[in-house]
């Protein structure tokens, strides 16, 4: 049974712009059909022909099973994958991880890991900290990138190289430091390698990713290794966690175990340099199982803080033994003399002690 439609005859043509067509309702079939297209378009994918046919979605050709009759309109299944349009997708992780974070951060308000001041996102420093970080600047030396003053770019029209460099040319090809060791990096390096502040990876990452700029594809990433008994005691290898990170947003290789510590060194607090040299001789090498990955490419060799060089050299030599074509070295901090306060003294270890500063165990 239908309703009877109102007639519109009895309108005059001159009071309607155009004819009014009456509403055909649409079969209930074709408002199925659209939902399980839209269903399955969602998804990246279609429903073949034939497969629709024996979910029952489609009818066949002249069938009309009427009003009355039930259909079946199961879940789809998708059969076909569509081609993939050019549209980013939203990876599940990332997404869910997004629609959490407004609830996680009204229960945990996002804290400057320094100062503890309130900040919009939980991965940088407040204002106030970030004004206290050095960042390297030019000009710098051609060999090892240390900040020269400015008017050296006056004074010499060809790349300027620092004395130490002409002294001890160096191996490697190029540090890239993203902060100078000041009160603010040392904080940031405490907490992070001895308080066990493992977030704050990613933020230092990407400070030392910028001063590396683009790198070759061949381009492998290397962290400085670390003693097994010295990884057990601290529970991770604050390099390989910064190699990850700088791997992931430079879209490069990563090799954790291209490195191994062949014996546990003492601590090189208070050592000078030829005792460094000894405690470290034969202390580094290459993995064998990493030697193909290493022959011929590019490496990065990372670590959270350069001091006197001695356990970089280490690396730098064991990688081009192994056959490495240039290695460049990045990390977080680099402690220059002419960069640290007046009457600050010289950290005397590549580690500096953690209980003197607060939140480090």
């Amino acid at each position: 049974f239908e309703p009877k439609r109102k007639s519109i005859s009895h309108i005059p043509d001159q009071q309607c712009t155009r004819r009014l067509k009456p509403h055909e309702p649409e079969p209930f079939d074709n408002v199925v059909r659209k939902q399980l297209r839209e269903v399955a378009g969602g998804a990246g994918c279609s429903l073949t022909a034939s497969a629709a046919r024996e979910l029952g979605v489609y009818q066949a050709a002249g069938e009309n099973l009427g009003r009355g009759a039930i259909h079946r309109f199961p879940v789809p299944c998708l059969c076909r994958r569509r081609k993939r349009s050019n549209m980013p997708r939203m990876k599940p992780l990332r997404l869910l991880r997004d629609s959490f974070a407004p609830v996680v951060d009204l229960v945990y308000p996002p804290r400057c890991p320094l100062c503890g001041s309130a900040i919009e996102q939980p991965s940088g420093l407040c204002v106030i900290c970030w004004e206290g970080l050095v960042i390297p600047s030019e000009p710098s030396c051609t060999k090892c990138q240390r900040p020269l003053p400015s008017q050296s770019r006056q004074k010499f029209d060809e790349p300027a190289i620092c004395a130490p460099c002409l002294a001890h040319p160096p191996r490697h090809a190029g540090i890239a430091a993203a902060t100078l060791y000041n009160d603010t990096s040392r904080q940031l390096v405490l907490r992070f390698k001895h308080g066990g502040r493992i977030a704050l990876a990613g933020m230092m990452a990407r400070l030392m990713a910028g001063r590396l700029g683009e790198l070759e594809e061949d381009t492998v990433i290397v962290p400085v290794p670390l003693h097994r008994w010295r990884l057990w005691r601290r529970g991770y290898n604050q390099a390989a966690l910064l190699a990850r990170e700088l791997a992931i947003s430079k879209g490069s290789k990563l090799v954790l175990d291209a490195l191994v510590r062949t014996k546990a060194t003492p601590s090189l607090g208070g050592l000078g340099k030829k005792a460094r040299k000894r405690a470290l001789a034969n202390a580094i090498a290459v993995n064998l199982r990493a030697r193909d990955k290493i022959a011929g490419r590019s490496v990065i060799l990372v670590d959270d803080v350069l001091t006197s060089g001695t356990t970089s050299h280490a690396c730098v030599q064991a990688l081009l033994k192994a056959g490495a074509r240039e290695v460049r070295i990045a990390c977080f901090a680099r402690v220059l003399d002419e960069s640290l306060p007046q009457g600050a003294a010289r950290p005397t270890n590549e580690t500096p002690e953690a209980a003197k500063t607060p939140g480090a165990t």
